[in-house]
């Protein structure tokens, strides 16, 4: 099989930087922290409430503690300090 190169119906690649000051025009100011496990794997994501639009996410190989929480909202505050947003 192989992998398959990027075809006309693949959707554009967004950076990172992109994606997240789009998300962050709308930005309800309220957020979750939502964890989805695959097999061993667990996706620690912060979302918009309002909008259900992921901000940060971590992937981690355990299920995730309060340190892991702390340390992914205290990123998603040093991006807003960084922004000048609240």
């Amino acid at each position: 099989m192989g992998s398959r190169s990027r075809e006309k119906k693949a959707l554009p690649k967004i950076e990172p930087d992109e994606y997240l000051d789009a998300v962050l025009k709308n930005f309800s100011g309220n957020i979750a922290v939502d964890e989805v496990y695959d097999g061993r794997c667990c996706i620690l994501s912060l979302v918009d409430n309002h909008t259900s639009k992921r901000l940060m996410f971590r992937v981690l190989e355990k299920s995730p503690v309060a340190e892991d929480i702390v340390e992914l909202l205290q990123s998603f505050r040093t991006i807003l300090d960084q922004r000048e947003l609240q």
